[in-house]
This record gives structure tokens, sequence and C-alpha cells, in this order.
């Protein structure tokens, strides 16, 4: 009887301790899925255009695209995903046209439209910012921030200013269902750092070239 009684007396002191332990150190027990489904979800998460890279790491950046796919396509979960969701997630369909753009603030861009693989956009994306970009810019995270899937448009807006600190330059970018409401964005970005009247659109495209405004290039 003893015995029994300790035993039960451990076992409540375990389930205390685990249903006291904050939210996300009782996540932090879930093990990871094997590393080919690991691979295999952040491809396909990729194709769908969220920020993640297919490396097989299950880490922080794999776990917020999990948890913001689960929210768009309306299942219950957060950051871990189950075998039913493996299987939704394989049945969806993925985009074939994309775009992006890369940008430094003093104004010069690229915008990239009508690529048929975002992986090898993102390629191309990286590459093209390594031959003069600040390396800030030509971070993988930035990079699959700025894609664009199907017929989303962006908008690259740049400023100029000057002040009692000095010369001051901005450039910002935005994104949309369609490439005037892009336009708009680009320059309501541009006005949270700078004067209105002083924001000047550059450039706006669609991922499947279907409509542009100014030049796909302003080269460093």
């Amino acid at each position: 009887m003893i015995m029994i009684r300790r035993l039960i007396v451990c076992l409540t002191a375990s389930f205390i301790a685990a249903t006291s332990l904050p939210t996300g150190a009782r996540a932090e027990q879930t093990p990871p899925p094997p590393p080919e489904l690991v691979k295999e979800i952040q491809s396909k998460l990729f194709d769908l255009g969220y920020v993640v890279w297919p490396d097989g790491n299950w880490d922080d950046r794999t776990k917020a695209a999990v948890k913001a796919w689960h929210q768009r396509a309306n299942r219950p979960g957060a950051d871990a995903i189950s075998a039913d969701d493996a299987a939704f997630l394989r049945t969806m369909q993925t985009n074939t046209v994309w775009g992006g753009v890369v940008f430094d603030s003093k104004g010069h861009y690229r915008l990239f439209t009508n690529e048929a693989n975002r992986k090898e956009l993102v390629d191309k994306e990286i590459n093209y910012c390594k031959q003069g970009y600040e390396a800030s810019r030509c971070q993988l995270d930035v990079i699959l921030n700025a894609t664009m899937q199907g017929k989303t448009c962006t908008g690259v807006s740049h400023v100029e200013w000057k002040d009692e600190k000095g010369t001051h330059n901005s450039t910002a970018t935005a994104r949309a269902a369609d490439i005037k409401t892009a336009t708009d964005h680009a320059i309501d970005e541009c006005a949270k750092v700078a004067p209105r009247e002083s924001c000047k659109l550059y450039a706006a495209a669609c991922a499947d070239g279907s409509s542009q405004t100014g030049v796909l290039e302003n080269k460093p």
C-alpha cells in the first residue's frame, strides 16, 4: 500500500510539473518529423510560397511556415504537423508562375517576372543581389519574403529627402493582387519614412508579366 501511494504521488507530481510548463516548453518536447519528411514538407511549403527553405532542418523558420499554413488552410494545430496534415499538404496545387524583386535603399532594383520555378527564381535573385547589392539585402529570408506568385504584383517606390540630419534615401516595395493596389501600397510604405509628396513610383510589375509600369531594372 505504501509503494502504491508513493507511485501515485510521483505520477501526480510529474503531471503537475508537465502542465505547469510554458506552452513553448511543452511544444519543444514534441519530436520533429523524420528528416526525409521534413524536407518533403519544406519543399511543398516552399512551392506554395511560404518563407521556408528545403534543407531538411526542423528549424524556427520551418515551424513558422507550418503554423502559417495551418492558419491559411484552416486546419487545427500550431507548428507541428500530423500524418493527416502531410497527406493534405501533398494534394495542394502549387504555382508555376513566379516573380520577385531585389532592391536597395538607393533606388536600385531588379524586378523578375514570369519565372516557372520558385527555386530557380530565388537562385537568380541571390546571384544577382550578390553582384553589387549590400549583403543585408541578399539574405535568404529577405529574398523569400519578396517573391510573388501567379498574378500577384509588386510596386517599387523611392524617395530622397533632406533634413537637419542630412540627406536620406529609402526604397520601399509592396505586394498586392493587382498592379494599381501594389503601386498605391508602395507609395504608402514610402510615406511612412518620408513626406508623401516626395515619394516616386519607380516601377511595378505582376509575376506573370501581364502588367508593368516603368522599367524592370535600375542597376547600381
